[in-house]
């Protein structure tokens, strides 16, 4: 599928030396962010996001410089704040424009139980719109609202994609219930992902990982099943 044409052709350009130039970019920009340099942090990412799939900047980069943020150092969270933010704008700014590309396929993102990070569901959803599929972003909504989306914006395939939740116990339920309400492809992806152990239908694939890259291969996965049947 157009996902994983894509994630080959990017794995295939990635070598072990690149492990240093994403590590020359995690120090520029951890320097930068130190003097709260904005406009040479627009400019990394531009480079970045220009020569890279966002999926693999997002893993390799954006996602191990929030991580270092996250230690109780005066001025993290500053850092992390408009880190994330000055991120969040630029990649809607692209994906505004990424919109006026024909899409074949429509998705959306959701969460259950609460658990939405902005920043990653971002990242996601202009992964998407690069990979030329339309992709919609719901939040925390409930199930019932849901499965009225799916039938509204005929939906090809669900990501579920949560990094946290209030409840575990409560995102169970509720992604058992939807399994069994809906047969389009379900996609469960992010942080909370690598913890779940519900007995679940052969439509629901759980990415084992919570990288971007894991998820969206189980997605392609998903699509062509579906579309075969």
């Amino acid at each position: 599928g157009k996902v994983s044409e894509l994630l080959d052709a990017g794995a295939a350009e990635y070598t072990p030396i690149e492990e240093d130039i994403w590590q020359e970019f995690k120090q520029r920009l951890l320097n930068l962010l130190a003097d709260v340099n904005l406009n040479k942090i627009d400019h990394i990412f531009g480079q970045v996001l220009a020569d890279y799939p966002p999926a693999l900047a997002a893993d390799y980069l954006i996602t191990p410089v929030l991580a270092s943020l996250e230690h109780p150092v005066f001025g993290n969270s500053l850092k992390k704040n408009l880190l994330e933010n000055r991120l969040i704008e630029i990649l809607l700014s692209l994906s505004y424009r990424q919109r006026a590309q024909g899409q074949q396929k429509s998705v959306a993102i959701v969460q259950l139980a609460g658990g939405v990070d902005m920043l990653r569901n971002v990242l996601l959803h202009h992964s998407l719109l690069m990979n030329q599929i339309k992709s919609e972003q719901l939040g925390a909504i409930l199930p019932d609202e849901v499965i009225l989306a799916t039938e509204q914006l005929q939906l090809d395939a669900l990501i579920i994609f949560n990094d946290n939740t209030h409840s575990l116990a409560e995102f169970n339920r509720q992604l058992i219930s939807l399994a069994e309400k809906l047969s389009l492809p379900i996609i469960v992806g992010g942080f909370l992902s690598t913890s779940l152990l519900p007995k679940l239908p052969a439509h629901v694939a759980i990415a084992r990982e919570p990288d971007l890259q894991t998820l969206l291969q189980q997605l392609d996965c998903g699509l062509s099943t579906s579309a075969a049947s």
